[in-house]
């Protein structure tokens, strides 16, 4: 798997067996009180210099079940962002951080080095440093409906509904790894 991948192959400084929670959502969620408290009360106790070793995986498609959100998770953690053009941390990675101390890492949805890659140092972050992260995994393409009950066609047009369904995130992380 690739979390066992990420372990194996992690070179920093942080201990790969010392546990983190990985919290995964998708873009529509991100409005979800559940979420918001749970990323607030990690950026509170990184404020407070508690140990708080979490990684939030936020997906971003572009969709929220049946309505287009627009680029709103990136507006929403780009408004907690820092004015700096990025921070580079110990282990070479670079992220903006959010005015409490978060770093927020960003990485192409649709390219699997990219994914792996962010992913690989946010978790290292978080290990290395018992704090709070957030992967932002943007152009995701949603292939298939939101549940098996979704009538996509009453909210996309048919040719949206194909080209999503013809997008193949393995097929091009297979060419990437030729």
């Amino acid at each position: 798997s690739m979390a066992d991948t990420i372990i194996k192959n992690d070179k920093s400084d942080s201990n790969p067996t010392k546990p983190i929670s990985f919290v995964t959502i998708g873009d529509g969620s991100v409005h979800n009180a559940h979420f918001l408290s749970a990323f607030n009360l990690a950026r509170h106790a990184r404020f407070r210099k508690k140990h708080c070793p979490v990684v939030f995986g936020v997906s971003d498609n572009g969709l929220s079940i049946s309505y287009p959100t627009d680029g709103y998770a990136d507006y929403l953690f780009s408004k907690y962002s820092s004015q700096s053009q990025g921070t580079l941390f110990d282990s070479g990675s670079r992220a903006t951080t959010d005015r409490d101390g978060v770093p927020i890492f960003k990485a192409n949805g649709c390219d699997m080095l990219d994914v792996y890659d962010k992913t690989l140092q946010a978790t290292n972050y978080s290990r290395k440093y018992s704090a709070p992260s957030l992967i932002l995994y943007q152009e995701l393409t949603r292939r298939f409906g939101h549940a098996a009950t979704d009538r996509q066609h009453a909210y996309l047009n048919a040719d949206a509904i194909d080209s999503m369904a013809e997008s193949d995130v393995v097929a091009s992380g297979i060419v990437q790894a030729a």
